[in-house]
């Protein structure tokens, strides 16, 4: 079987290797290891939720996270897109995408249901994702949707745990199933001639449901770091990525980076690897925390950083 994670680490070290305008600073990731001390409690971002998402019965939390994988990417903008509900706003995109189906659930939407996610009409999304503006590439959003719903209605009896099953509750095996099944997951780039792998949406799909079931599936320790906007901002802020000045300047004055560009792919490369950093100095003073649990570390402190984040306009991230 393909090794996708595997792929993503070979691929992308080529890039860390290669870069242009991002490095690594590995002298500084003591520091940062020794000034945060990341404890496993404080590490899973379902955990930190806003949502009693327990509460749902088994089917609807992996339909839950299926429908929350496919639609969360690219919520920033000016002003960015938040949610309201009970009389509470969500600020962080991610909160908000959570308030959004939640509150559809409430209104008697089947939003979960895969058979209405693949007929699901542009307006009904609209009204389903309503909040202070139209979410950003709402139409991109539809057609990853209206695929996914396809796909497990079709292929899966409408219900996601046989993919699951199927893949014998194997991350890796899984992760395949679904980067080939939803081609709208698709996740690479070409650099330098090369293809570059990152799939971070078909990963947190897989992270997700791992973090639900009562024992993690199994090789899920062998996920990578999630490459997406947020990750590379306490990234930066500990001075363990360094930016030219070239990339810092726009980044600092909020201009678009393009899809599959220099720039953008190699941010997303030494992400990946500065977590594989983080990961091997801890193990190394006998701490043993795997990809994710720094990963969503990074992610839930992300906020509490001013720096600005790299903006690139995607169904990637």
């Amino acid at each position: 079987m393909k090794e996708y994670t595997d792929e993503i680490l070979q691929s992308t070290k080529y890039v860390v290797d290669n870069s242009a305008h991002v490095h690594i600073l590995e002298e500084n990731i003591s520091r940062f290891c020794e000034e945060n001390p990341i404890r496993r409690k404080e590490t899973d971002w379902l955990q930190n939720n806003p949502f009693p998402i327990n509460n749902l019965d088994e089917k609807e939390k992996i339909h839950l996270m299926l429908t929350f994988n496919s639609l969360s990417f690219s919520y920033w903008g000016d002003p960015s897109w938040r949610v309201t509900h009970d009389n509470k706003a969500y600020n962080r995109g991610s909160w908000s995408l959570i308030a959004a189906l939640m509150r559809a659930r409430e209104e008697g939407i089947e939003i979960l249901s895969p058979t209405i996610q693949a007929n699901m009409p542009r307006k009904e999304l609209e009204h389903v994702l309503r909040g202070n503006i139209e979410i950003p590439i709402l139409g991109e959003r539809l057609a990853i949707l209206n695929q996914v719903g396809t796909v497990v209605s079709r292929d899966y009896n409408n219900d996601f745990r046989n993919m699951i099953s199927g893949a014998d509750y194997d991350a890796t095996g899984l992760l395949s199933k679904i980067i080939k099944s939803f081609p709208l997951f698709e996740d690479t780039a070409i650099y330098n001639g090369k293809k570059i792998c990152f799939y971070k949406r078909a990963q947190a799909l897989v992270q997700s449901i791992s973090s639900l079931e009562e024992e993690p599936l199994e090789n899920a320790d062998r996920l990578t770091a999630l490459a997406d906007y947020k990750l590379p901002v306490p990234l930066r802020d500990s001075k363990i990525l360094s930016y030219s000045d070239e990339l810092a300047r726009i980044i600092d004055n909020k201009q678009l980076i393009s899809k599959g560009s220099g720039y953008e792919v190699e941010i997303r490369a030494n992400t990946i690897w500065a977590v594989e950093g983080i990961k091997d100095y801890l193990c190394d003073k006998g701490i043993k925390l795997n990809r994710k649990e720094i990963n969503d570390y990074l992610w839930i402190t992300a906020d509490k950083h001013n720096a600005a984040h790299h903006r690139t306009r995607t169904t990637a991230y």
